[in-house]
């Protein structure tokens, strides 16, 4: 590409550091749309796949809100990635809440000089334990399978708003020192119209060389 001056200009790629602000996007608005699914599948009962949705389109908004990296395979990996985790986790987190929840109503905790710590660590291993088990397998695989389809179904539509936001790559800047000049596309460069000639110097002007 050339600019006004003649000068060969080139797209800025997208830097080491937008890779990892794009990761931790995705990853931060993943989570934050996992919230709603992990409140609702935790304290009422109701079918969440449907939540699965609102994590993918979370997960792109937030990869766009860190400035991630302009690459359009990467931008679409993450942002399944970090939904799918964010999916797992917020079931996880609701299954190991409920366990909690269930030892402290029949005293578990308070029958017992348990610290925190330990309390921890037996709600985690029960959780682990509870989640190995056929039946509550089961149980929640409905709404997983729902909820990453779903997912995936809510990235997939962001589909165009993922690649308007790669493709529109940093303004271009010339390879030259000096000042920077605007940058023309082929269409935008400023044509001489040839059916106004440029008008020669009346010749009885005394500067007028014939």
């Amino acid at each position: 590409m050339y600019n006004q001056a003649g000068n060969i200009t080139e797209r800025k790629p997208s830097s080491p550091i937008s890779y990892l602000t794009g990761l931790l996007g995705a990853l931060l608005g993943a989570l934050i749309g996992a919230i709603p699914w992990y409140i609702v599948s935790t304290h009422f009962d109701f079918f969440v796949g449907y939540l699965g949705f609102l994590i993918g389109i979370c997960a792109f908004f937030g990869y766009k809100l860190f400035r991630g990296a302009r690459n359009t395979v990467y931008a679409i990996a993450i942002v399944i990635l970090c939904a799918i985790f964010a999916l797992l986790l917020s079931m996880y987190a609701s299954c190991f809440t409920k366990i909690w929840d269930t030892f402290d109503e029949y005293g578990v905790f308070s029958d017992s000089d348990m610290s925190f710590s330990n309390q921890f660590d037996l709600v985690f291993k029960s959780t682990n334990k509870a989640l190995a088990e056929s039946e509550v397998q089961k149980k929640l695989l409905p709404s997983l399978l729902v909820g990453l389809g779903l997912g995936l179904l809510g990235v997939f539509s962001m589909l165009k708003s993922i690649t308007g936001y790669t493709k529109n790559k940093p303004q271009s800047q010339p390879l030259a020192a000096g000042a920077a000049y605007p940058v023309y596309t082929p269409q935008q460069q400023p044509q001489l119209s040839d059916t106004q000639p440029t008008q020669a110097p009346p010749k009885d002007d005394p500067d007028w060389d014939s």
